[in-house]
């Protein structure tokens, strides 16, 4: 009796992997884009101390499939001792769409972020 609620188990499994399979080859591709509306977005980082890393996470940013139209990249500068914003500003130079760097001119911290919305 058990073997034959095993039997029964294992064809209802693989039943439904064959289900899965056809309808997974069948099912359109996504591409992005195709719908064509879009909402603007506004990319705030806060950035202290990150010259290491800084410049892979714009170049990542810049290889979205999001159209660059339609987004905006902010990084504020947290107070970075070390050449944060000289990177960013580099990378203002190659970055193709909007990018702006926000000097530190409020207190370290949280506060950065909300410079970053105004």
């Amino acid at each position: 009796m058990l073997l034959l609620i095993t039997i029964i188990f294992l064809m209802t499994y693989a039943g439904l992997i064959l289900f899965y399979y056809k309808h997974w080859k069948t099912a359109k591709e996504f591409v992005p884009g195709t719908n064509g509306s879009y909402s603007f977005i506004s990319i705030i980082i806060a950035a202290r101390n990150e010259e290491d890393h800084i410049t892979s996470l714009l170049d990542a940013l810049q290889k979205q499939q999001f159209p660059h139209a339609f987004f905006e990249v902010i990084v504020v500068d947290d107070f970075s001792t070390d050449n944060t914003a000289e990177r960013v500003a580099v990378q203002t130079l190659t970055h193709d769409g909007a990018l702006a760097t926000i000097e530190g001119d409020v207190a370290p911290g949280d506060r950065v972020v909300v410079r970053g919305v105004e």
